[in-house]
């Protein structure tokens, strides 16, 4: 599986149109296009931004679907109920890069943040599953 067809599948479960993901990920539409036709790769630093506008890590891009889906996002929400802290509390823990699970990457052009909490990595890190921790 290529980052192209990974791509259209996070557009698709996003509900994002290319002009969308152009604006999130601040990468031209004409590049996404090359990109989602399998024409070329994106530079690292592309399939970075890319990755933050998805709410996916740089590597989960390259994967094949099966492994991709296991390292499904976490909402910050969830994780933070789990963990018994605040949301702001998790949100500023990942811009510092204080949790081993996820980031938090700064939008290009704006003060936002885009971010990712692996769930592999997060179940790991609590020693159980998300249905078991929220059960």
């Amino acid at each position: 599986m290529s980052i192209a067809t990974n791509l259209k599948s996070l557009m698709v479960s996003h509900d994002l149109t290319t002009a969308q993901l152009s604006e999130l990920s601040g990468v031209s539409k004409g590049s996404l296009t090359i990109y989602l036709k399998g024409h070329t790769k994106p530079a690292p630093e592309i399939v970075k931004r890319l990755a933050a506008a998805l709410g996916c890590s740089p590597e989960e891009l390259d994967k094949p679907k099966a492994v991709r889906q296991h390292g499904k996002n976490v909402p910050v929400s969830t994780a933070a109920r789990i963990m018994g802290k605040g949301p702001q509390d998790i949100r500023v823990l990942l811009q510092k890069g204080r949790l081993p699970f996820g980031f938090a990457e700064k939008m290009p052009g704006s003060t936002q943040y885009s971010y990712y909490i692996n769930q592999a990595d997060f179940e790991a890190y609590i020693g159980c599953t998300i249905e078991e921790a929220l059960a």
